[in-house]
C-alpha cells in the first residue's frame, strides 16, 4: 500500500530526502488512509446528514470540500512533521523542511478535493435535498 499511496504523493512532487524519509517510515499509508476516510464520511455527511434544502447550493458543497481540504491539510502537515523530527531529532535547522511540508501538505489537500468530488459524483444521487450540487 505504501508504493500505491506513494505514487499519488510522489508525482505531484517528489522532494529528495524528505519523500525518501516519508515513503520509508510508511506514513504515506495512514496519511492516505486517512485522507480517503475524511473525504468519504465528509460528502456522505454533506449530502444524507446535512441534507436540507438550504445547503443544496454549489458553494455550500464548495465549503465543505475545502473544510475537508483543510482538515487533510493539517494532518498530512502535522504527520509528515512528527515523522522527520522524530527520525532526525535535532540534527536539522529549524525551518529547513518548512517548504516541505507545506508542499506536501498542499499535495495532500488537492487530492482531498479531487476524491471529494469523486465521492460527491457518486453518492449524490439518493440525497433528497442535495443531489443536483455541485451542479
Amino acid at each position: 500500500m505504501n508504493d500505491f499511496f506513494a505514487f499519488f504523493y510522489e508525482t505531484l512532487g517528489y522532494i529528495k530526502g524528505f519523500s525518501e524519509e516519508l515513503y520509508n517510515s510508511g506514513v504515506y499509508v495512514t496519511i492516505g488512509f486517512l485522507m480517503l476516510i475524511i473525504s468519504a464520511v465528509g460528502m456522505v455527511a454533506y449530502y444524507y446528514l446535512i441534507n436540507h434544502p438550504k445547503f443544496n447550493r454549489w458553494w455550500h458543497w464548495l465549503l465543505v470540500v475545502i473544510v475537508l481540504a483543510a482538515i487533510n491539510f493539517g494532518i498530512a502537515w502535522a504527520m509528515s512533521d512528527g515523522v522527520i523530527w522524530s527520525n532526525n531529532k535535532q540534527t536539522i535547522p529549524d525551518n529547513y523542511y518548512v517548504s516541505y511540508f507545506v508542499t506536501f501538505a498542499f499535495i495532500n489537500a488537492l487530492w482531498s478535493t479531487l476524491f471529494s468530488f469523486a465521492f460527491s459524483m457518486i453518492i449524490k444521487w439518493k440525497s433528497s435535498n442535495c443531489k443536483y450540487s455541485p451542479f
